[in-house]
């Protein structure tokens, strides 16, 4: 049997690693104060209530596989200061609740029951955006207020229309830019976007 001493070390060094890695539906309170909570994972309706009370995620939140139809226990959301997936999620139709969202790094938008992005007005730059194989998906409304972005990929969502909006705000991507597979957009839609996207007259 171990010394008492090694048994206390040991228990303290599971309960640190247990509170680093945090649980679905239990986010940690940081030190940083109220309402700033570690990053996690919401699997369903209990852990995204549980999350309700975080304006500040430090690292990344994960929305996957659950039964959500909108994010509207996030509403109090400000800030991600990692990466905001949300994939997976067979009825979510918009991403309404996080209108206060205002800063994350990256935001990944996949296999989504979504049918429009209203939502994220409130996002202006993102350094890297995905939004891929939301076959439901028609409008891209919920980006209008977005200036900038680092990486933008907009593959396989066959009903997106140009006619709803199509970034209006974006400048200029410095890095890579992908949109492809998207039937609901014409070859004329595509090429203004990239135009505008890469610096280049149309």
């Amino acid at each position: 049997m171990l010394p008492k001493s090694s048994r206390l070390f040991l228990f303290a060094a599971v309960l640190a690693s247990a509170h680093a890695k945090g649980t679905p539906g239990s986010p940690s309170t940081s030190a940083h104060g109220p309402g700033t909570c570690a990053s996690g994972r919401i699997a369903s309706v209990a852990d995204a209530e549980a999350f309700g009370r975080c304006r500040t995620v430090t690292g990344d939140l994960t929305i996957e596989g659950t039964d959500l139809t909108d994010l509207g226990a996030l509403s109090e959301l400000r800030a991600v200061t990692g990466a905001l997936t949300i994939r997976n999620n067979a009825n979510l139709r918009s991403l309404t609740g996080l209108e206060h969202l205002e800063r994350l790094t990256s935001l990944e938008l996949r296999e989504n029951g979504l049918y429009d992005t209203r939502g994220v007005e409130g996002l202006r730059r993102v350094e890297t955006l995905v939004i891929a194989n939301n076959r439901h998906l028609i409008s891209l409304r919920g980006f209008r207020n977005l200036e900038h972005v680092d990486a933008l990929f907009v593959s396989r969502n066959p009903r997106v229309a140009a006619q709803l909006g199509l970034f209006p705000a974006l400048g200029r991507v410095e890095g890579a830019v992908l949109v492809h597979s998207n039937l609901g957009l014409s070859d004329h839609d595509l090429a203004r976007l990239l135009a505008r996207v890469s610096g280049r007259q149309s």
